[in-house]
């Protein structure tokens, strides 16, 4: 994820997260064993828009800026919390996506979707447990 100019798609010297800042990030939608390193099939680039950010509660949000809103609009959501029972990291994701092309892509990518949600939460574990 690198924090870009809207305009130029040039990464910005500063790299603070912030309400109405843009960014790219790569996207691997078949995470194999090495979710990092995608194949150039099933790579990807997502420019999105940060909508909302609370890193007291450990949560972000971003609205995809890559169609016009009626053609394609989506939210993503991610947030870490602590399970009261086991004291465990708890990792949670959400993403709604409306317009025209949401059918079609519930349709047709439903499945490659949750593939590529799953590698992301199983990269950021493996990330997290590193440290």
């Amino acid at each position: 994820m690198v924090l870009v100019d809207y305009n130029t798609r040039r990464p910005l010297a500063d790299q603070k997260l912030e309400v109405g800042k843009y960014f790219d990030m790569l996207v691997n939608m078949n995470p194999g064993d090495v979710p990092e390193d995608p194949n150039k099939r099933d790579r990807g680039d997502a420019f999105a828009m940060i909508s909302m950010l609370e890193p007291e509660n450990y949560r972000i949000s971003w609205t995809a800026a890559m169609f016009p809103y009626f053609i394609l609009r989506s939210l993503r959501t991610q947030a870490l919390s602590v399970d009261k029972e086991t004291g465990m990291t708890k990792y949670e994701n959400f993403e709604a996506f409306g317009g025209l092309l949401a059918y079609l892509i519930r349709y047709m990518s439903s499945e490659q979707l949750k593939k590529g949600f799953a590698g992301a939460a199983n990269s950021l574990k493996k990330q997290a447990e590193k440290k």
